[in-house]
């Protein structure tokens, strides 16, 4: 019996198909041996129809294996760099993570050292506060004292004592001090004034802007004065009456017996001394406080209610406002002590700031005071409800001021441990050679002259050591140039200093200016001005400002145009009959 097999041997079994010739070779097999192979055949092909169709299937499966097998060796080739970058930024992400928690450990020492500093402020602000709730009634406390103390008279051009002799000569003894009528100055000495008086009559005391002491019947005020008070003598000899009349202080009634104000002023003095002492320990313990407790909720709150005064204005600053107080305490103490003094009038002209201002500045003042005078375009503004003293050297306006505006500061300089005092050195010539100024301003001024005579520069060496200078350049004796470097202007109002300047007419400008090289044209006929040209001193000059002048027949000033930084404006002057300016009307054009 012969058996043909087709196809190849599968390497899945586990002996081997022979074909007809191996079997020859073999020798004969038997039919047990012959039904295990095909048993091993049938058990190969499984669930095919043939071997070598489950072979091919085999295959096929192999190719769709092989396939996979290269889309997920793409796969992986594409996953790898991706792997590699997430462990970079794994290892950035630990790095950063150890920085944060560095951060984190910084940030509770922090905490806790706030915790600390914030501890001790409440501890310091309880101490304080004392049985008060608040800082800002200590502060309310302390104020309300200082307007106790405002209350009590000051000795100032008082009538201290009053006397009539048999012959009817009534007698007054008035305090020494100080006045300002209409803008004048006066100071007189201890002073004794009499006059021949009838009884049963009320005489109101007058001080003139001459210094004089003058009495009539009728309370209104003269022109040229102020009311000091009244006298009024009684049905007898002896029978006088005095009454404090100066407005600016307490009004009050005396009969004589100053053994009542004396007690009065002993208790304000102590109670001033107490308040002096307070104040001192408030700006021992809250130096640098606002920028301590900010951040520090209610604390924070409760510092930015005290830096709100009584009339609602509120201070940049605690410190400020303890200063300011500070200041008025001074002044209380004083009682209007006042030394001698200089006068300085501060002009901060219109058209040459580059932007609206509220601050001002001026010499050393006492706050409270009344020694220093604010004029916006000429008219007096009044304090609280134009501007308040901030500091004693800054004025400080509730509005801005627009740049057009003139701004007059007249101080009198302070009036508490403070004077101005100028020294004058002079050359052969009898011409002043140098100006040294203490007090209010620190600076000396040297003078250079040319042959003739006539001022060339200013060398001004500020109180900080810088050296500033005004240069002037003449034509046939009239300035045609002026150059200004930054040097600020003070000018001793009435004082040889100033009127014996021949060029005042030009150099009153007292403001604080850039560096500034400023041209004069001249009429050639009147000799007057025409026309001023102001540059500033960059490499390049540029044009900061021209002032062309029209005139009336007697050489007063018809109109003044002003071109500044492209803006032009016109101011149109109106005269009274004894030539005072009465009004300047504005516009603008172009």
């Amino acid at each position: 019996m012969s058996v043909r097999f087709s196809g190849t041997s599968s390497g899945t079994n586990n002996g081997k198909l022979l074909d007809h010739n191996g079997l020859l070779n073999k020798g004969t097999r038997s039919h047990q041996e012959i039904d295990e192979h095909l048993s091993e055949m049938e058990e190969a092909r499984s669930v095919y129809v043939s071997l070598p169709e489950r072979l091919d299937q085999m295959e096929l499966v192999g190719k769709q294996n092989e396939t996979e097998i290269t889309g997920h060796e793409l796969r992986i080739a594409d996953l790898e760099p991706r792997v590699l970058n997430q462990g970079i930024l794994l290892e950035d992400q630990k790095s950063k993570l150890g920085e944060v928690e560095k951060n984190v450990t910084d940030m509770s020492m922090d905490v806790h050292e706030q915790n600390e500093r914030l501890e001790s402020l409440e501890n310091e602000l309880g101490d304080t506060r004392g049985s008060r709730e608040s800082l800002a009634d200590v502060i309310s406390d302390i104020e309300h004292s200082i307007d106790e103390l405002k209350t009590i008279p000051l000795s100032d051009l008082a009538i201290r004592a009053a006397a009539i002799d048999f012959n009817g000569l009534l007698k007054l003894q008035i305090n020494g001090g100080y006045a300002s009528i209409n803008s004048t100055l006066v100071q007189k000495e201890e002073s004794l004034y009499s006059f021949i008086a009838e009884q049963d009559t009320r005489y109101y005391i007058f001080l003139k802007n001459d210094g004089t002491f003058v009495h009539q019947v009728v309370p209104d005020e003269p022109d040229n004065g102020m009311i000091l008070g009244s006298v009024t003598t009684g049905a007898t000899s002896d029978a006088v009456y005095l009454k404090d009349q100066r407005y600016y202080l307490t009004k009050t009634v005396s009969t004589g017996d100053f053994q009542d104000l004396q007690e009065r002023i002993t208790d304000a003095q102590s109670q001033i001394n107490e308040l002096d002492e307070e104040v001192v320990r408030w700006i021992d313990h809250t130096e640098d406080l606002s920028k301590q407790v900010e951040g520090f909720g209610e604390i924070k709150a409760e510092v930015s209610n005290a830096r709100v005064d009584k009339d609602g204005f509120e201070f940049d600053m605690l410190p400020d406002r303890l200063n300011h107080m500070q200041s008025k305490l001074e002044l209380a103490a004083s009682r209007g002590t006042m030394e001698n003094q200089s006068i300085f009038r501060i002009e901060y002209p219109p058209d040459i700031r580059l932007s609206e201002l509220k601050s001002f500045y001026c010499p050393k003042y006492s706050i409270g005071s009344d020694s220093v005078e604010v004029l916006l375009d000429g008219i007096r503004v009044t304090p609280g409800e134009d501007y308040i003293e901030y500091t004693d050297t800054e004025i400080r306006f509730l509005y801005d001021i627009p740049v057009d505006s003139r701004v007059t500061l007249l101080s009198r300089g302070s009036i508490i441990n403070t004077s101005s005092t100028s020294e004058y050195e002079y050359d052969p010539k009898g011409r002043m050679k140098r100006e040294i100024i203490t007090g209010g301003i620190n600076r000396v001024i040297d003078y250079e002259y040319d042959l003739e005579g006539n001022l060339i520069a200013e060398l001004i060496t500020e109180s900080d050591g810088q050296v500033k200078t005004i240069t002037y350049e003449r034509e046939e004796g009239r300035i045609r140039r002026k150059l200004n470097n930054g040097a600020m202007y003070f000018y001793l109002q009435g004082s040889s200093a100033y009127d014996d300047r021949p060029i005042k007419q030009r150099v009153s400008v007292l403001e604080d200016m850039e560096e500034q090289d400023v041209y004069f044209e001249y009429d050639h006929q009147s000799g007057l001005i025409i026309k001023e040209i102001t540059y500033n001193n960059d490499i390049k000059p540029l044009v900061i400002k021209i002032i062309e002048y029209n005139y009336n027949s007697d050489g007063s000033v018809d109109t003044e145009m002003v071109d500044y930084n492209g803006s032009k404006i016109v101011k149109k002057y109106k005269y009274d009959s004894d030539g005072n300016i009465l009004g300047v009307q504005k516009r603008k054009v172009g």
